[in-house]
């Protein structure tokens, strides 16, 4: 990233001789002359910044003036008064050329993250599906039995962009009424952050617009709107005007006056990667910030599938969804067949010896990914990051292909490596063996912490070399494993990423030994237990980790035993989110013994079963489950997935047999037996309904194949009589070939977003009771526009909370199921509770499901004044922590200034006989922290920070304030709070809760097993 340089301010001579005069008398904490080091650390800055003030160089001002305040010194006296008031800009607003400035910021932002080390750039994109929802239900024809009742209208794709299409499209709908915001959703690696990135560049050069980019993780506490105010246009002032330092009103206002004038597209990458607790929360905020003058831009925004797909009635309604689709057999050749010509035209990579060893190399892959028992990694690299991977690790002669998603990564690993050997040698050094597996230790350590952190993918210099050791971090950033993505704005600190967030992940599985760092459960009591499991953020390391070599079966076998056997003791909604994880893992993992049983019970939950005593075809599923498990089947091993399915195809149900052959086909694209039998439906049977389905369906299915449309032709000249079946077979041909003569071109109608009514907006107070009253409102009425009203009303309001709507929804879920309204009002609870289930935590889902547990008469018992003492019973009672740990209680009632207690809790911590800091009292949280962490790096044993209200339970509690617990969340997270306040960013147990001290010392004791800094 090009950094953006600063007008940089000097000690003068008189200051320099201050500087090294204030030096020399102060001492640290080994009684010695503080070093450059220890000046660093007190001011926030790094060494070579305080090195280089020294010398009499310039730094920034902030710089300056924190080593000056450091030493005890006034930045007046240091510096040339003249230098130290920085110049404005001497352009006026209106003389700024935004588009130039947009353009030269956007070329600082590693926003396309390179996919492979080779970076080539190859001119094939991952197609996009528009996706929307039918504005009704959509009514089966010949109503009997199940299929009588309407549908829920799901999320469909209606039309599929490739290659320059999408870009086109969205530019040239920007000066019309269709120039909607955009969401880009996609798996992993699929390209995304790329599409945004080209999106980025060609907007400049076929629109009048420009294009802000934001990367969701750099918010942090930020809002978008102060993020642009301040982040951005500082990083802009440098090429708004190089000697400036200060952004103007002037330029602020400027700013503003482009978004009202609808001139600019905000592109925001990674929802995914903000820090927020779930994925409605993610949502609602970047809902809550598109208004005002900010709300004018065009917005683009790319999130991964499972945090889209898993908000409740996703409140980003005025958005047009894009999903990256999978590239087609046809594209993978392609790609690997450009990847390799770039190759064979590279000079470092020409082989002088045999100039055609890439271009051989290609098709040598091509072959051997269409070989049989290839299909999983076949299946795999239809996504642009695996399969570029897979070509850069071809490079090597005689490669072989990985099987499994962490053994892809395990080879290209071990190929960046040898790659960049090379480098290494021509700078005559060398990569040692030892050197290799210690940065990748180093960096497993790291990705792991990082992801427990707030900023999961936004990683602080100064984090990382506390992780890593500052030998290693300086390795990893320059083999490129690190790449510098940011600067801090307040603090000028570096920030790193990993070289894509998919081997953060894949390196945060290498750090992990045990399986029981994903799950401990704890029925009896949650709280008590581990659930990473059903964590959005742990899914790719959960796979990555069943998927390495290294790791012995037998681990592997226990812990998916324990997803399928897992009891959640709340309705179930968790066992069947373990159970479907464990059918991912068997993708990983295909020598896991019960395989074949697992895939069996995924395939009745897709497609249903026959019972034999009713003579009936049933399903005993709700549609979301239905739909993650037929997704699952075509990630799983297709050798055992691909009989189940033939065998489905004679079902005597039609629509589940076109249902079976659509899975069939997407599995295995254009799957003769499911061409077949689709062919043999719309010729046999009678049920105009089933015959239009099993047309689209064969259309979709069979799109590659010349055969499909001979099919399709001759179903148009044989069906005189079914000019609807007629029609849909010629749009289908148009879909397939435009140019067909017996094509239709569908026009797609884009559907009316639906707004939140009034009424929702204001559900703030009463959840719970509100809630009731609208469950009783569907079930009392027949009135189908009206239910759809108030269920819109329902969704807001259970999004807003989630604890209340459990408690509600489990008191209204019928126990027994006796007729059309009990089955009705089940279905409408369980698919909401399922909501709640995806975007709750496993304890705070099972707290809320039972509520009795948590009764005033359990805790009756606890003097909160006590807990201190309570706690270090508890653990001297415990021969694993006896004696290995330190506590450190704060009870926050006894505050005089609860704004900022940081001197009274220095106090109480020097009452606890932990030693002074030698930098005098710390009189500000600031202060605080650094002492804290320089506290934690003498001690001997680990140190916990216990945070506490005496009061808690009392009538009148005193409570936290949130300027604290907001400094609070700064501090390294060996800390944890007990008091009832929601969304704080610290690990927090309710003074309510029978298990209090119980679970306290649970987390005191994982942290400490997990041998890494706490959450």
């Amino acid at each position: 990233m090009k950094e953006t340089r600063k007008r940089g301010i000097r000690a003068t001579e008189e200051g320099r001789k201050k500087l090294t005069t204030a030096k020399a008398a102060k001492r640290n904490h080994n009684d010695k002359v503080w070093t450059y080091l220890d000046i660093a650390t007190a001011a926030e800055v790094n060494e070579t910044t305080v090195k280089r003030f020294f010398r009499g160089e310039a730094v920034d001002r902030e710089s300056a003036i924190s080593i000056c305040k450091a030493l005890g010194l006034e930045v007046t006296d240091i510096v040339d008064a003249n230098d130290l008031n920085p110049p404005t800009s001497k352009l006026t607003p209106t003389e700024i050329d935004w588009r130039d400035i947009c353009d030269k910021v956007v070329a600082t932002q590693q926003l396309r993250r390179q996919a492979t080390a080779q970076q080539y750039e190859l001119n094939i994109y991952v197609p996009l599906g528009l996706m929307e929802r039918p504005k009704t239900p959509n009514p089966i024809p010949n109503p009997t039995g199940e299929e009588s009742r309407q549908k829920e209208p799901e999320l469909q794709i209606v039309q599929t962009y490739k290659d320059e299409a999408f870009f086109q499209k969205v530019i040239a709908e920007n000066r019309t009424e269709k120039g909607k915001h955009i969401a880009i959703v996609g798996e992993p690696g699929a390209g995304k952050t790329t599409l945004l990135g080209e999106l980025a560049e060609r907007l400049p050069k076929n629109s009048p617009d420009f294009p802000i980019c934001i990367r969701l993780a750099d918010l942090r506490e930020s809002t978008i709107e102060d993020y642009l105010l301040d982040n951005w246009l500082k990083k802009a002032l440098y090429f708004i005007d190089a000697d400036a330092e200060n952004v103007t009103p002037g330029i602020r206002k400027a700013l503003k006056q482009l978004f009202c004038q609808g001139k600019v597209w905000l592109l925001l990458d990674a929802v995914d990667e903000m820090a927020a607790e779930s994925p409605v929360q993610a949502l609602a905020k970047i809902r809550e910030q598109l208004t005002d003058w900010v709300g004018k831009a065009r917005v683009v925004l790319t999130c991964r599938l499972n945090v889209w797909d898993a908000a409740i009635s996703n409140t980003l309604t005025s958005f047009d969804t894009y999903k990256t689709l999978e590239f087609e057999p046809d594209d993978v050749d392609e790609f690997i067949r450009q990847w390799f010509e770039e190759a064979s035209q590279d000079e470092k990579r020409r082989n002088s010896d045999n100039e055609n060893f890439w271009r051989e190399q290609g098709k040598r892959l091509t072959r051997q990914l269409k070989e049989p028992g290839k299909e999983r990694i076949k299946e795999l690299v239809r996504n642009p990051l695996r399969l570029s991977m897979l070509c850069q690790s071809w490079c090597v002669p005689e490669q072989e292909l990985p099987e499994t998603k962490a053994a892809l990564y395990e080879q290209f690993t071990t190929y960046f490596f040898e790659w960049k050997q090379e480098e290494f040698q021509k700078k005559h050094r060398v990569l040692k063996e030892t050197d290799k597996k210690q940065i990748q230790q180093a960096l497993a350590k790291l990705a792991l912490a990082a992801m427990e952190s707030a900023n999961r993918f936004r990683i602080e210099q100064e984090f990382a070399i506390e992780q890593m050791g500052e030998e290693w971090f300086d390795l990893a950033d320059e083999l490129g494993w690190l790449v510098l993505v940011d600067r801090d704005t307040r603090t000028k600190k570096p920030v790193y990423a990993f070289y894509h967030p998919t081997f953060q992940e894949y390196f945060a599985a290498c750090a992990i030994a045990d399986w029981h760092f994903f799950l401990n459960h704890v029925p009896e009591n949650p709280k008590q237990g581990i659930y990473r499991i059903f964590e959005k953020q742990w899914k790719e390391v959960i796979l990555l980790w069943l998927g390495r070599g290294e790791i012995e079966p037998k681990p592997k076998q226990e812990f998916i035993d324990a997803l399928v056997k897992f009891e959640d003791g709340c309705g179930c909604f968790y066992n069947y989110q373990a159970f479907l994880m464990a059918a991912k893992g068997i993708a990983e993992f295909d020598n896991y013994d019960s395989a074949l049983e697992i895939i069996k019970q995924i395939v009745q939950w897709s497609f249903g079963y026959l019972s034999v005593e009713l003579n009936q075809w049933l399903t005993d599923v709700y549609p979301q489950i239905r739909d993650a498990a037929k997704q699952i089947l075509r990630e799983i091993n297709h050798s055992l997935v691909i009989p189940q399915l033939i065998n489905l195809l004679n079902t005597p149900n039609e629509y589940r047999c076109i249902e079976v052959a659509d899975s069939l086909g997407k599995v295995v694209p254009g799957h003769p037996k499911a061409v077949e039998s689709l062919i043999n439906l719309i010729k046999t049977c009678s049920i105009p309904g089933v015959r239009m389905k099993a047309v689209i369906v064969l259309a979709n299915i069979g799109k590659d194949n010349q055969e499909t449309i001979t099919h399709l032709v001759d179903l148009i000249h044989s069906s005189p009589d079914d000019p609807l079946v007629r029609s849909i077979a010629a749009q289908c041909v148009g879909k397939i070939d435009s140019n067909h003569p017996d094509a239709i071109l569908l026009t797609v109608t884009v559907p009316n977003s639906f707004e939140e009514s009034s009424e929702s907006k204001k559900m703030e107070t009463n959840s719970e009771d509100k809630i009731k009253s609208l469950i009783s409102q569907i079930c009392t009425t027949s009135d189908e526009p009206i239910n759809f009203e108030v269920i819109q009303d329902l969704r807001h309001i259970i999004k807003l909370h989630l604890k209340s709507a459990v408690s509600a929804l489990k008191e209204a879920l019928p126990v027994q199921l006796n007729d059309e309204k009990d089955f009705k009002l089940h279905k409408i609870c369980w698919e909401f509770l399922w909501q709640c289930s995806e975007n709750l935590s496993y304890p705070d889902f099972y707290q809320a499901w039972h509520p009795d547990t948590l009764t005033d008469s359990a805790t009756a018992s606890l003097n909160l004044a006590n807990l201190p003492q309570i706690l270090a019973e508890a653990i001297n009672d415990r021969p694993d922590l006896c004696s290995k740990v330190k506590l450190i209680c704060i009870d926050t009632h006894q505050f005089i200034d609860p704004d900022n207690p940081a001197q009274e809790i220095y106090d109480e911590i020097l009452n606890q006989n932990c030693p002074e800091w030698q930098n005098g009292y710390p009189d500000t949280m600031q202060k605080l922290k650094l002492y804290w962490n320089s506290l934690r790096r003498q001690s001997e044993i680990p140190l916990f920070f216990i945070c506490y209200d005496s009061t808690a339970l009392s009538a009148t509690p005193t409570g936290f304030n949130d300027s604290f617990l907001k400094a609070l969340s700064k501090f390294d997270r060996a800390i944890c709070v007990v008091c009832e306040q929601g969304n704080i960013p610290l690990p927090t147990f309710s003074p309510s809760q029978p298990d209090l001290v119980a679970a306290v010392v649970a987390w005191i004791r994982r942290s400490i097993l997990e041998n890494r800094h706490p959450i």
